[in-house]
């Protein structure tokens, strides 16, 4: 569905379009006093009619150079005449006497104001003819690109996505077609102010409200328009008889809410990646000056080592330490981010992301002050209330990566795991099928001593790997060593195919991928059972923690790869 702005909007056309069966509403009703101020409030809020076509009610926007418009009086724009939204932009045209068709385009749809001083933003459409379709609409092509926005049909709306990475409706739109229904178009303000700041152009409504009783209306009065100035902004003419009807129709200019100044500065540090603020503190160690402090993520609280000699403020490395929880929201909903460990950074969409995190020995979170300024103000703020103080360094692999610019040392049994099944897709073996490729970036360390956390990094493990193999390739292997099967698991195959060709012992089993299989099914489907608990005590017991128990279980699994690679590329197994 729309915004929640765009269908409050809605209701409240929907509103001024149902006849009162009150006389002395019915009065007020035909004065269209409210339909005024709706305009009038409308043109301050942040989501702007551009387009709103129902019973009793009509509305249309279009852009129009500031410029022009300084040249043009009241009388012309009254005489602005709007008669068919779904009119099209371009059309086909010729002269009986040249064989030759040419192109037109209505690109002023004021007739007075000189061709492409004026432009249309949205542009009503129908497929004419085809019974059941409903109109659409389309968004002038050049705001579109400008903006960055794409139709997203579950919202009904022409969508990017914001700083924290939720989609943004900047274009919202509601098809009326049943008699009584309202069709309405609504535009976010923020990004059409640039639009309009940028083309030095500003918005002008024309606005028609023809307010009568249904079938009992025979004709309008003999009687002159009066013409009214609402405020300087909106002008009209009216006529109104008492306990009839009664009509406004009227222009409307719609200012800006900011300054063009205003406007480009903010822009301009969107566009160069300058923060603004408001700025969070953070409790960081503050390694230059040897001590725990508060540094907050305003750029002008740090310093880096090319101007270090000028002052004596905390670099901008300093690191900052969390609670492992911290990465539990960005785990958790996957279809928005992406916790990538072998790169140590957390993206959101579009919209940002956190570089060069990592984990301590003490499994703490730590990330640097530079990369936190980075994140959007909400961000800041979440990562704050998991902020406290270190209870180690930063991690070994950040140390010698981050500081000493090197190649780590430490080794990873996940890097190790995930750079074999890559190969394995990028060479696209028999064996094995990456059945998505969103898995890939679904696999994470439990850093947390949450027993759901722990299970959820099998599952995805599970997912990625076990569910990857593929039976018939394993069964023509193991065919052609002769070896009989009755059993359709595609691990079972495997130890079987591994013993065949030597490469494992008969008593042995694939203990890494059995073990992820084993908590998949028992732990993450069964989480109160007696043998889920088991397991996960059994874990502890003998690793100390979640995350050193998933590594071990990782290096495990990525010997066992290499294994069952080397079985199915045997010289036999090529044929």
């Amino acid at each position: 569905m729309p915004s929640h702005q765009h269908t409050t909007l809605l209701n409240k056309i929907q509103e001024l379009t149902l006849e009162p069966t009150d006389s002395d509403a019915y009065e007020k009703w035909i004065s269209a006093g409210d339909q005024l101020a709706l305009l009038d409030n409308n043109a301050r809020t942040d989501e702007l009619i551009i387009h709103a076509c129902g019973p009793y009610f009509f509305v249309h926007t279009v852009a129009i150079n500031t410029d022009v418009l300084s040249h043009v009086d009241q009388e012309g724009l009254l005489d602005w005449t709007i008669t068919d939204p779904h009119k099209p932009r371009s059309f086909y045209d010729s002269e009986r006497s040249s064989p030759r068709v040419h192109i037109l385009n209505d690109t002023s749809p004021l007739g007075f104001i000189t061709n492409g001083q004026t432009q249309e933003l949205i542009f009503m459409r129908r497929f004419s003819g085809l019974r059941g379709e409903p109109s659409y609409c389309e968004v002038l092509q050049e705001y579109s690109h400008l903006s960055g926005i794409h139709w997203k049909s579950e919202y009904s709306s022409f969508c990017r996505f914001d700083e924290n990475g939720d989609f943004d409706h900047v274009v919202s739109f509601t098809s009326g077609e049943g008699v009584n229904d309202v069709t309405l178009v609504s535009f976010k303000r923020e990004p059409l102010e640039l639009y309009l700041a940028a083309s030095n152009s500003v918005l002008v409504r024309m606005f028609d409200f023809t307010l009568l009783r249904s079938g009992k209306f025979s004709r309008w009065p003999d009687q002159p328009e009066s013409l009214r100035l609402e405020n300087d902004t909106m002008f009209y003419a009216q006529v109104i008889d008492p306990g009839k009807a009664g009509y406004v129709r009227g222009i409307q200019i719609v200012p800006p809410s900011r300054s063009d100044d205003e406007i480009f500065l903010t822009e301009r540090a969107k566009l160069y990646g300058e923060k603004v603020g408001p700025w969070v503190e953070f409790e960081v160690y503050d390694f230059r000056n040897d001590r725990i402090t508060t540094v907050s993520t305003d750029p002008s609280t740090t310093t880096n080592y090319f101007v270090a000699n000028e002052n004596s403020l905390p670099f901008e490395i300093s690191p900052a330490f969390f609670r492992a929880e911290v990465l539990a929201k960005y785990k958790a909903d996957r279809e928005k981010y992406v916790v990538d460990e072998v790169s140590r950074s957390i993206s959101c969409r579009n919209a940002w992301a956190l570089r060069r995190f990592d984990v301590n020995e003490a499994g703490q979170v730590h990330a640097y002050i530079c990369y936190l300024r980075d994140l959007p103000y909400n961000e800041q703020v979440y990562w704050r209330s998991f902020n406290e103080a270190p209870n180690d360094g930063i991690s070994k692999r950040a140390f010698e990566h981050d500081i000493m610019g090197e190649w780590s040392s430490i080794p990873d049994p996940l890097l190790d795991l995930l750079s074999v099944v890559e190969q394995w897709h990028s060479r696209r073996v028999r064996w094995w099928k990456l059945r998505d490729i969103d898995l890939l970036n679904h696999i994470t360390t439990p850093h947390t001593m949450s027993r759901d956390e722990w299970s959820q990094a099998f599952m995805n493990l599970s997912q990625l790997v076990i569910e990857g193999f593929v039976p018939q390739a394993i069964k023509h292997e193991l065919d052609s060593e002769s070896v009989a099967y009755n059993t359709e698991g595609s691990l079972n195959l495997l130890e079987m195919l591994l013993v065949a060709k030597s490469l494992l012992p008969e008593h042995k089993r694939l203990e890494g991928l059995k073990a992820t299989y084993l908590i998949r099914t028992k732990v993450r489907a069964h989480s109160g059972s007696t043998q889920a608990k088991t397991l996960a005590e059994d874990a502890l017991r003998s690793h100390g923690t979640f995350a050193n128990h998933f590594r071990y279980i990782c290096g495990t699994i990525a010997k066992e790869l290499q294994l069952i690679e080397q079985a199915f590329e045997s010289p036999q197994s090529k044929t």
